[in-house]
């Protein structure tokens, strides 16, 4: 069992409800995370791993603790072989959400895509798409800019040497 800071061991114990761990690469947040949700998931009063919701910014982080999580999660299901709430956390842990903040986000709108007014067919804009959209809004905004003559002065006299 590591060492805990007090930092780490105040992240890990809090039992607020939401938390937010930030800190440095390789100062141990993965390895707190991990701790706390195996705290919650096998503690004396558990919460089913499936209602976890853990979020981190990279693919390779979710996945890094999705298996860590199960990984701990197996040598508690060693240590105390005839426990079957840590079986049943096991195959709970597959339903969990860990994830990145943007696939999160992207599963809210696709479950509630008809409470939000948009087409269950929509898709995230690569960034060809992006660019081109950006250009066309640009364009549009500069067009009605130098309809108004005061935007049209202001242009000319600083913009004499470059174009829009």
């Amino acid at each position: 069992m590591p060492e805990w800071t007090r930092e780490q061991e105040i992240a890990i114990q809090d039992a607020g409800g939401a938390l937010l761990v930030s800190a440095s690469a390789g100062s141990g947040k993965t390895a707190v995370l991990v701790e706390r949700a195996l705290r919650l998931i096998a503690g004396p009063d558990p919460v089913d791993a499936d209602r976890l919701l853990i979020l981190t910014f990279s693919n390779a982080a979710a996945a890094e603790l999705r298996s860590r999580l199960g990984l701990k999660l197996e040598e508690c299901i060693r240590s105390q072989p005839a426990d079957l709430k840590l079986r049943r956390q096991q195959m709970l842990l597959q339903r969990a959400s860990i994830s990145t903040v943007s696939a999160f986000c992207m599963q809210l709108l696709r479950e509630h895509f008809s409470s939000l007014d948009i087409p269950p067919d929509f898709a995230v804009a690569d960034d060809a798409a992006v660019y081109e959209l950006r250009q066309s809004v640009l364009a549009e905004v500069l067009e009605e800019a130098y309809q108004k003559p005061d935007f049209a002065a202001f242009a000319s006299i600083f913009g004499r040497a470059r174009s829009d």
